[in-house]
């Protein structure tokens, strides 16, 4: 025995040396020896492992398995292996088997929380990493990813303790740093988190995965023109990643450049014809004037039938519930639900549903809970987070809830989980509030609208089927600490000022066009124009010069950045007499909020729902008139109202009351047609479809 454990020794000093092969024929010798003894084949499996023979040291290890399944060391060894062959599922049981012996062991939960990690399971990650870090295993790595889990998983406060303490330990590391500046980010400490990303850039400027998340950031603070910069760096470093391509799209739109955008979207489709660029060149084929609807209809048709090809449906569920005149489980799927466009409009459904005929559920993918997030929450049966749940598992709790409607209130917006619904998760599903379009899937069989947005004829360009309620198809629920109506501006001034708050993307040639036409037209009238991105100084630079190319010369060009808090946002209309309606792609929040603080909404009607929803809004809020059908009416109905003062000042002071009046803020009234039109859905489900569980 002595002599056996002195080769042992030598084999295992050979081995730290780096001598693998010749320890690698000691370990041999010694297994010969001694067939029984699981000890010598895990060092044969140590010994291939660090010399890259990963197959080898795989067979090795399971032969010392053989020999001694309950020994956590070889479990962990073999776990780790067969991860780093790519057999992820291999791997993920070992790791369980080694906790089913040892729960607490650190190692066998920090790489089961990698796996979970990897395949973008955040919650099941946090989860992990946290046992592994009560059990020893701190490491500034794992802190890391657990710091970022927790931000994927709507956690960012009780992130930040976590990453500061791992950049304590690891100044320098890159990840520790972006993800410690995203937390901050989503946390609205926007002076911090662009001073780590930017040290992280000064740190590592050749890494991509830097540059990437760096330009993350600096896009969710609005530094358009910076995110294009490192996008562009690492564009140039990795021409054929979709990924990158397709956020440099977004920073681009965010730029307000159009087309460059779509360009960038293009280069991705064509690298990953369903991934993140592609879905975000959906949304953005609606900024862009000269497509048809039947273009941009074809686009989502092709992606729906890419992503259903690639997925599997869940069974249909059994049991008992195809009663057709139950109590229905109304599932609201969204990432949105807080201070946020879908929020206003999902509030008045929430608060006024039936509860008697009506549980409604939440699935939410809010990062950053608010006062809002929290009214909405008072109004619901249940409230799930899934954000940092893979589609999989959202899937399935979805199945679990037994969800009879599910409403997807995203489409192909940020945070969309269309990829869920492609997966059938429950027997009537519906894209309804959050995307003006198709979603492509024939999985999603019906989508909310009315008949100014869509009219007859339209059915054509949607995947799924078309439900339209009486007036609009939407709700408008106004902050309740909303500013007072003020004084109309035009009184102090001595001129009208229009004014426009949407989004710099939908800023048109063809619009900008039109508004100078309208000043022209309009005396010594001014144009206002505030929104996101004008807090970047090139993105400014940049719109004044396309304004004055459109005939809008500077000083009749009020430009006002974004403002902190949605108070002061509202009360910013206090400087406008007349919004103009943006097109081809309407606006939606925008003109609700206008015509709340009794500012009247002149719109353009198109041939799209993109370019019809202002008209929606403005029937529903009694303002048809105000609705044009072509440029030049809308022209003249602009400056109409700009020479009718006494219409003017009527609206500003009538057009609160009013709205509080009409379809649009009839939160109970709009709640029952809503309601009776998921009854007909669910009707229709019981009729096509037999009970599976009878």
């Amino acid at each position: 025995m002595a002599e056996t454990a002195e080769r042992l020794k030598e084999a295992q000093r050979l081995l730290q040396a780096g001598r693998l092969d010749e320890a690698a024929a000691r370990f041999r010798a010694l297994a010969s020896e001694h067939p029984g003894d699981a000890t010598f084949p895990y060092l044969l499996g140590v010994a291939a492992r660090a010399a890259g023979r990963l197959d080898e040291a795989i067979d090795h290890l399971e032969a010392a398995r053989a020999l001694s399944p309950g020994d956590v060391h070889i479990l962990n060894l073999l776990a780790g292996s067969r991860q780093r062959a790519g057999d992820g599922s291999a791997a993920n049981a070992l790791y369980a088997a080694v906790l089913d012996i040892d729960p607490d062991n650190g190692e066998a939960l920090s790489r089961r929380g990698d796996i979970c990690f990897d395949g973008q399971d955040m919650a099941g990650a946090a989860i992990l990493y946290r046992r592994a870090i009560a059990a020893g295993e701190a490491s500034p790595p794992i802190a890391t990813r657990y710091g970022v889990a927790l931000v994927q998983t709507g956690n960012a406060e009780a992130a930040i303790p976590v990453l500061e303490d791992a950049a304590a330990k690891a100044p320098d590391n890159a990840n520790t740093i972006l993800a410690l500046a995203e937390a901050r980010s989503i946390l609205s400490d926007t002076e911090a988190a662009l001073a780590l990303a930017r040290r992280a850039v000064a740190l590592f400027p050749d890494r991509i995965g830097v540059r990437m998340n760096a330009a993350k950031i600096l896009r969710a603070q609005n530094r358009f023109t910076e995110a294009v910069d490192n996008l562009s760096y690492a564009a140039d470093l990795r021409p054929d990643d979709a990924e990158i391509r397709g956020r440099l799209g977004l920073a681009l739109l965010g730029q307000g450049r159009v087309g460059d955008a779509l360009r960038e979207f293009d280069a991705g489709r064509k690298i990953d014809p369903v991934g993140s660029a592609a879905r975000n060149r959906l949304l953005a084929l609606h900024y862009a004037p000269d497509l048809t609807p039947a273009t941009i209809a074809a686009a989502h048709l092709d992606w729906g039938r890419r992503v259903e090809a690639s997925v599997a449906t869940l069974p249909a569920r059994g049991g008992a519930g195809r009663d057709p005149d139950r109590r229905l489980r109304i599932g609201y799927l969204s990432a949105d639900l807080r201070r946020h466009s879908v929020g206003y409009f999902i509030e008045p459904i929430l608060r006024h549903h039936d509860r008697d005929a009506i549980e409604p559920v939440v699935l939410s993918m809010v990062l950053r809970p608010d006062k809002v997030s929290e009214r909405l929450r008072g109004y619901c049966a249940s409230w799930h987070s899934v954000a940092g749940m893979t589609d999989d598992d959202c899937a399935a709790l979805v199945r679990d809830l037994r969800i009879d409607v599910l409403v997807d209130l995203a489409g192909h917006t940020g945070g969309g989980r269309l990829d869920v619904l492609a997966r059938r998760p429950a027997p009537v599903q519906v894209t309804y509030l959050g995307y003006p379009d198709t979603t492509g899937l024939t999985t999603v069989d019906y989508r909310v609208t009315d008949a100014v947005a869509d009219p007859p004829g339209a059915d054509g360009l949607y995947s799924e089927r078309l439900v339209r309620l009486p007036h609009c198809f939407l709700c408008y629920g106004p902050d309740a600490d909303s500013p007072a109506v003020a004084a109309a501006p035009d009184a102090a001034n001595g001129y009208v000022t229009f004014g426009s708050f949407n989004n710099i993307a939908k800023l048109s040639d063809a619009a900008l066009a039109a508004w100078a036409r309208i000043l022209g037209e309009s005396g010594d009238s001014r144009l206002l124009l505030k929104t996101l991105g004008l807090a970047d100084d090139a993105v400014r630079a940049r719109l004044v010069d396309r304004l004055a190319a459109a005939g809008v010369p500077p000083d009749r060009l009020i430009i006002r950045p974004p403002v902190a808090g949605f108070g002061a946002h509202l009360e910013t209309y206090a400087e406008v007499d007349i919004a103009l309606d943006t097109f081809p792609y309407c606006g939606t929040t925008t003109t609700c909020e206008a015509l709340w603080m009794g500012v009247p909404v002149v719109s353009r009607v198109g041939d799209s729902h993109v370019a019809r929803v202002g008209a929606s809004l403005l029937a529903a809020a009694g303002l048809a008139d105000l609705a044009a059908a072509s440029t030049d009416s809308y022209v003249e109905t602009a400056v109409a109202l700009a020479d009718d003062r006494r219409r003017r000042h009527e609206l500003r002071r009538g057009l609160r009351p009013d709205l509080q009046a009409s379809p649009l803020l009839d939160g109970a009234g709009f709640t029952r047609r809503l309601e009776a039109a998921y009854r007909g859905m669910w009707h229709a489900n019981c009729a096509a479809t037999p009970d599976p569980g009878r």
